[in-house]
C-alpha cells in the first residue's frame, strides 16, 4: 500500500513538472501573459521587448516609452508592434497640461528622414494609452510621421495633450494618432490604414501666424498627409475611429483629417467626431475649418457613415469653414479629382466668425466631380439655417476669374444647391437614422464600432 502511494506521488510529481515546462516553452515561443491591470510609467524607458519572429510585444509603459525612442533610429519596417496592456504615461487631468505641463513628455517618430518615418504596423488589440503629452516644433501625436504604407489599429488615446509651438520656419503637423502621413515618391502605390482608433485629447498651436504656413494641417486623427512633390496613387484609409476633444490651430483644421494634398486618395468611413473645432488665424491668409476635413488640394475624398457634432468656427470672418469640407484648393493641372459624402448626420453648433451653413467652402481653379446623398442635420441646431429647411451644399469663391466649381459627378452640371434632410432632436436621438448605425439611448445614433481588447 505505501509503495503504491510512493509510485503515485512520484508520477504525480514528475507530471506536474513536465506541465509547468512545457506551459513555460508555450508561453515564451509565442505571446506574453496579458498584464490584469493598468500600468503606469515609473521613469525608466525599458528596450527589452519580447519578440516572436516579426512580431514585437509592448508589455508595460516603461516598454511604450522605450519603444517611442527608438523609433529615432529604425521605422520597423516589416514589423508588427503589438500592445498587450493599458498604460499610463502621466496621470492628471489633461486639461490642466496646457498651464502646467506633467512629469513626461511624449515623441515617437518624429524624423524628417523618409528611412525613420515608422513603417510598420501597430495593433494596441484595443488597450488604452493615457496621459501623452507634446509640446513640440517636431510633428505631434501619437506617431509623429509615418511612411505612406504604415497601418495603426486598434488603440485608444485618451487623457492627452498635443500642442505645437509654431515659428516662422516649420509647418504645423499634429494629429491625435498621426502628425504627418508622409506620401513619398517612392511609395505612390501603397495604402496607410488607420483603423478602430479612438481619441480624446486636446490639440492645440500656441501662436497665430498671419503668414503662409504652407503644408500646415491639425486633425483629431491625422494632422496633415502628403509630401513637397507630386505623388500618383498614394491612398489614405480611415475606418472605424473617433475623435472627441478640442481643436484650437492655424490655418487647416478637421475633426478627423487636418489637410490633404498628394495626388492621391483617402478614405473615411464609419467615423464620428465630437468636438469645439476653432481655426485661428489673423490677416487675410486662407484657413480652412470643418469637422471632418479641413481641406484638400490635388486630392479626392470618400466619406461614408459618419456622425459629426459638437461646435465650429474661426476667429476671423475671413476665414474658411464648412460642416463637412472647410476649405477645396485644386489646380487645372492636378488632373480630375472627385469628392463624395454618403449618409451623414450632422449636429453641429456654429461659434465665433468665419461659419455659414454650408457643408463645403470651396475655393476652387478646376472643376471637381462631386457626390452627396443622405445627409441629414438637426434643425433644432440652426433656427436661422434657410428657415431650417435644408443647408446649402456649397459657397461658391471665385478665384482669378477661372472659377468652374462642383460638379455634379453623373451630369457634370454645376451644383449650386443641396438639400440636405432637416429632423428635430428628438426625431433623431435613440433613432437608427442610417441602415447598419447603433441606437443610442438618449442620444444620436453611431456608426462606429466598439472595440474588444484581445490580449494576444
Amino acid at each position: 500500500m505505501k509503495v503504491t502511494r510512493k509510485i503515485l506521488a512520484c508520477a504525480l510529481a514528475a507530471l506536474m513538472v513536465l506541465s509547468s515546462f512545457a506551459a513555460m516553452i508555450t508561453v515564451g515561443a509565442q505571446t506574453p501573459e496579458t498584464p490584469s491591470e493598468t500600468t503606469a510609467y515609473n521613469g525608466t524607458p525599458d528596450t527589452s521587448f519580447e519578440t516572436d519572429g516579426n512580431v514585437i510585444y509592448i508589455t508595460s509603459a516603461e516598454e511604450l516609452m522605450g519603444f517611442a525612442q527608438t523609433t529615432s533610429s529604425t521605422n520597423y519596417s516589416g514589423k508588427i508592434i503589438k500592445l498587450t496592456t493599458d498604460v499610463v504615461i502621466n496621470a492628471g487631468d489633461a486639461s490642466s497640461w496646457k498651464t502646467t505641463a506633467p512629469t513626461y513628455s511624449w515623441s515617437c517618430s518624429v524624423s524628417s528622414s523618409d528611412t525613420l518615418r515608422f513603417n510598420g504596423t501597430f495593433d494596441g488589440q484595443g488597450h488604452t494609452i493615457s496621459g501623452l503629452y507634446s509640446m513640440t516644433s517636431n510633428p505631434g501625436g501619437l506617431f509623429g510621421t509615418v511612411n505612406t504604407g504604415a497601418t495603426v489599429q486598434n488603440v485608444n488615446v485618451v487623457n492627452s495633450y498635443f500642442e505645437y509651438t509654431i515659428n516662422d520656419s516649420n509647418h504645423c503637423n499634429v494629429g491625435g494618432i498621426v502628425g504627418f502621413v508622409n506620401a513619398g515618391n517612392d511609395q505612390r502605390s501603397d495604402i496607410t490604414t488607420i483603423a478602430n482608433c479612438h481619441v480624446d485629447a486636446i490639440i492645440y498651436t500656441s501662436a497665430i501666424r498671419s503668414g503662409n504656413a504652407g503644408k500646415t494641417g491639425m486633425g483629431g486623427i491625422v494632422g496633415y498627409a502628403g509630401n513637397n512633390e507630386t505623388t500618383q496613387g498614394s491612398t489614405l484609409n480611415i475606418f472605424n475611429c473617433s475623435f472627441n476633444g478640442s481643436i484650437k490651430g492655424f490655418r487647416f483644421i478637421g475633426g478627423v483629417i487636418g489637410r490633404l494634398d498628394t495626388d492621391g486618395i483617402a478614405n473615411v468611413k464609419n467615423c464620428s467626431v465630437d468636438a469645439n473645432i476653432i481655426s485661428n488665424v489673423s490677416g487675410t491668409t486662407d484657413t480652412g475649418a470643418a469637422m471632418l476635413v479641413g481641406n484638400i488640394a490635388r486630392h479626392s475624398l470618400s466619406i461614408e457613415n459618419c456622425l459629426v457634432k459638437g461646435t465650429l468656427g474661426c476667429t476671423t470672418s475671413t476665414s474658411k469653414s464648412g460642416i463637412l469640407l472647410g476649405y477645396v484648393d485644386t489646380n487645372a493641372d492636378d488632373g480630375e479629382k472627385s469628392v463624395s459624402f454618403k449618409n451623414i448626420l450632422i449636429a453641429v453648433q456654429p461659434v465665433e466668425k468665419g461659419f455659414s451653413t454650408v457643408l463645403f467652402n470651396t475655393y476652387v481653379r478646376k472643376a471637381i466631380s462631386c457626390s452627396v446623398s443622405n445627409i441629414v442635420y438637426d434643425s433644432t441646431l440652426y433656427p436661422n439655417a434657410a428657415s431650417a429647411t435644408h443647408i446649402d451644399l456649397i459657397k461658391h469663391t471665385q478665384y482669378a476669374g477661372n472659377y468652374n466649381g462642383l460638379k455634379d459627378e453623373d451630369t457634370y452640371n454645376t451644383i449650386t444647391s443641396f438639400k440636405a434632410t432637416a429632423k428635430t432632436t428628438e426625431e433623431l436621438k435613440g433613432v437608427a437614422v442610417f441602415n447598419g448605425w447603433t441606437v443610442v439611448e438618449n442620444d444620436y445614433p453611431t456608426p462606429v464600432t466598439p472595440m474588444t481588447i484581445s490580449g494576444v
